[in-house]
């Protein structure tokens, strides 16, 4: 019970948090937020937890079809268009990952979002007035596959 509630809060304020940031923290915290996702996911296939293997690809997924929906391809078409292709390419490597339950698919999803994600830092290094902290974000590792 307790950890229910302990979790309901915690889920409530990482909604708080989005809501008061700027957009580029939101796509920050959303990539943050499939990662995560990815590394349930492997640790539900390390213990058998078919259904939570299913909620955690399904979870990072949703993420990663919800950043391929906040592309604005009027900035930089050729780049956002590459980004949309790669996000389609990560969500069908995840269906693959379930399917097969196969956790070097999500290695291999993972590293591309991670690469990604460490490319939106490196964008915060020029936008010095958009008063994001992404690096403040922090990740965890994807453990190893056995």
């Amino acid at each position: 019970m307790y950890r229910q509630n302990a979790m309901q809060q915690y889920r409530h304020a990482q909604a708080s948090a989005a809501i008061d940031s700027s957009p580029y923290k939101v796509i920050s915290m959303l990539m943050q937020g499939a990662l995560d996702r990815m590394v349930s996911a492997k640790g539900c296939i390390a213990n058998n937890d078919i259904a939570g293997r299913n909620h955690f690809i399904g979870k990072a997924a949703d993420i990663i079809d919800c950043l391929k929906n906040s592309l604005e391809h009027k900035h930089d078409e050729e780049m956002t268009n590459n980004l949309d292709n790669l996000y389609d390419y990560m969500a069908r490597r995840l269906f693959h990952a379930n399917l097969k339950n196969c956790p070097d698919t999500i290695d291999e999803v993972y590293g591309l979002l991670d690469t990604i994600y460490d490319g939106w830092k490196e964008l915060e290094d020029k936008l010095p007035d958009a008063g994001v902290s992404v690096a403040s974000v922090e990740r965890q590792p994807l453990p190893l596959s056995k």
